[in-house]
Order: structure tokens, then sequence, then C-alpha cells
């Protein structure tokens, strides 16, 4: 128990084990120049571990501890790749998971939004180059017991090029090109982030690398 007003935390010794029913469905379509993988889930949760407020006793503070909820998750993912004239591949990717807290009928906190990517590449087994738009939507489904905060969406590019012969591999990229502020759907509830401050991700940075494969 701290004597201030920093976060403290609670342990809960009567947690039960989550126990997890879920059920899941795949398909994937291939044909001379392209593939599709696609995957959905339904998870019911008995006596799922989230976070929760609680107060310390011998201080009055709020602090953070866990308990059991009945829960729910269900989603899918879905990843495909098109060949086309020229050396050239289309890529791309999407993947959405929605939780509920069924005891409080409210979103379970620390659900990522639906995110993905998409991507042009360029490749003749010896030198490469691609572009990629990594992407998340918005994401206001949130704890209002924690306060988690929403996030903002957000899309950044990124570029990369490089060659292979033999067993070696080189390769140099940027990342965030643009040099754009975001932030991903973290845990805003646990350090090092419990303060409830918002850290971003990297902005635009230039990165090589020399590899050799035995």
């Amino acid at each position: 128990n701290r004597a201030s007003m920093a976060a403290s935390w609670l342990g809960n010794p009567n947690l039960e084990s989550t126990l997890n029913r879920q059920i899941d469905f795949g398909a994937k379509v291939t044909g001379e120049s392209f593939f599709l993988n696609a995957s959905v889930f339904y998870s019911s949760l008995q006596d799922y571990i989230t976070l929760t407020n609680d107060i310390v006793v011998s201080t009055g503070f709020t602090a953070k501890t866990y308990q059991n909820v009945e829960a729910s998750l269900w989603g899918g993912e879905l990843n495909s790749q098109l060949a086309m004239p020229m050396d050239l591949y289309l890529r791309g990717s999407l993947a959405y998971v929605r939780g509920e807290n069924e005891d409080k009928n409210q979103p379970l906190s620390e659900i990522s939004p639906l995110n993905g990517s998409l991507s042009v590449r360029w490749d003749n087994d010896t030198f490469f180059a691609e572009i990629t738009e990594r992407f998340a939507a918005g994401q206001d489904r949130v704890d209002p017991d924690l306060d988690e905060d929403t996030t903002p969406g957000w899309a950044v590019t990124d570029a990369k090029a490089g060659a292979n012969w033999d067993q070696w591999s080189l390769a140099a990229g940027v990342n965030n090109i643009f040099d754009i502020t975001y932030l991903t759907h973290l845990s805003y509830q646990r350090d090092p982030f419990a303060s409830g401050v918002k850290v971003p991700e990297v902005g635009a940075f230039v990165y090589t690398t020399l590899s050799y494969n035995f």
C-alpha cells in the first residue's frame, strides 16, 4: 500500500482459472496467381480475468486489482496475395477482435481495433522493392470503469528495397516515411502507461540489414 496518490496494485488470491469454449472456422482459396486465407472465431470465456478498480482500505486511495467476469470475444483475420504482371505482387491483411464484458454489458479493456496493411512488392528473385501502408481504425470501445481512453485511427507508410544472392540478403528501408505521429491502442492501465500518459510510436527512421543464411 503506497501512502501517496501513486497507483497501487492489489492481488486477488480468490481468482478462478479461465475456461475458454471456442469455435473457429477457416477457409483458403488459391489459384494460379492468387491466394486468400480467411478465418473467424467466437470464444465464450468463463471467469475471464480482467482489471478493475478498488480502494486501499488503509489509505483510501484507488488501486487496480483483478476480477473474474463472464466475457466473450469474436473476430477474424483475412490475408491475401495477388501476383500481377512485371513481377509485381499485391498483398493485404485485416484483423478484428471485439470483446464484451457480459457481466456489465460493456466493452472489455485492452482490445485492439480493426487493423491491417496493404503493400505492393516488386520481386524478380534477385532484387526487390516494396511499399506498405499500415493502418488501424480508431478504438472507441473502451472500458469506462477503468477510465480507459479512446485512440484515434492512423495510417503510416513504409518502404524498403534490397537484393538476394546465394545465401546473402541485403535490405534498406524507411519506416513511417512521412513522420506521422500516431498511437497504438496499448494497455494504458499497466506500467509504464499506468499514469495514463500516451506514448507515441516511433517517427520516421532508416534501417539497413545484412543477413547470411546457412
